[in-house]
């Protein structure tokens, strides 16, 4: 479980690390049941042929198991971002599996888009003189019919942000959410979920205009994450299955009892 305390990053670190001892440990699992065929391949007793037909089938259907819950979670998040993006709501079953991934993505939206849209550059958060030529498309100017004002000193919405929450103008953002948007911002180039946005959260105005909404930066993260994580889960379930069913060439039906062996375990006749 994480802790409700930890900043945004700290937790995706948390995630990463317990994947990866996760990996770790299915690996190493991997490794005991690929010796344990080699001695079965070695030794051809119906104990050593009974213990590692049992072993790599269970664990087959352990990593196959765990691969594709975590493939359909990856799908069902990135669905559940394109849906919300259409109709501003969720589907019941997607969000049933996806929750924890998609906890964040109302508020951070939120955060993004109408937060900004409403204060930046208002008689509330005034901003400084901008490079106008950078905001063509926004067509932004002072006294402009958007009502934005460039008489002030803010250059970015954080200190509009920081500014409103003092004045209890609006409610406090999720820490989480904040780690998250700085994330995107310095690792995907990019802000806001749906549509064109016109501020960044961190960056000054003076950058101009995010270049692309964050759908797919915040999707990519979840693939890079998760969805590796199930195609790796599936290939080694399928790689362990193939191992569980070589164990056929072991069994015959004739069975010799071995003399030069001092338990009284059978040998498959050569």
């Amino acid at each position: 479980m994480t802790n409700p305390n930890q900043s945004y990053q700290e937790e995706m670190d948390y995630i990463k690390k317990v994947l990866y001892w996760g990996l770790m440990v299915s690996g190493a699992i991997t490794i005991l049941v690929g010796a344990l065929g080699i001695f079965t391949a070695r030794f051809k007793t119906c104990c050593m042929i009974g213990l590692f037909s049992f072993f790599s089938f269970i664990m087959s259907l352990i990593f196959l198991g765990i691969g594709v819950v975590i493939i359909i979670v990856s799908i069902a998040s990135n669905q559940q971002i394109e849906q919300y993006c259409q109709n501003q709501t969720y589907d019941q079953f997607t969000i049933n599996l996806s929750r924890y991934f998609l906890n964040y993505v109302e508020e951070y939206d939120k955060a993004t888009s109408k937060l900004p849209n409403t204060y930046m550059c208002s008689y509330y958060c005034p901003c400084v003189p901008l490079d106008q030529s950078k905001w063509e498309n926004y067509n932004i100017t002072v006294g402009s019919p958007n009502q934005l004002y460039f008489t002030g000193q803010y250059q970015t919405f954080n200190q509009c942000y920081q500014d409103l929450i003092r004045d209890k103008r609006i409610q406090p953002i999720n820490s989480k959410v904040l780690d998250f948007i700085k994330n995107l911002e310095d690792e995907e180039d990019c802000s806001g979920l749906c549509g064109a946005h016109k501020f960044w959260f961190y960056r000054s105005i003076n950058n101009g205009p995010p270049s692309s909404n964050c759908q797919s930066g915040i999707q990519k993260q979840y693939n890079l994450t998760f969805g590796i994580l199930g195609i790796g889960l599936l290939v080694t379930g399928n790689i362990v299955f193939m191992a569980f069913n070589a164990h056929y060439g072991l069994w015959r039906k004739r069975f010799t009892r071995s003399n030069s062996s001092r338990s009284n375990a059978y040998k498959v006749e050569d």
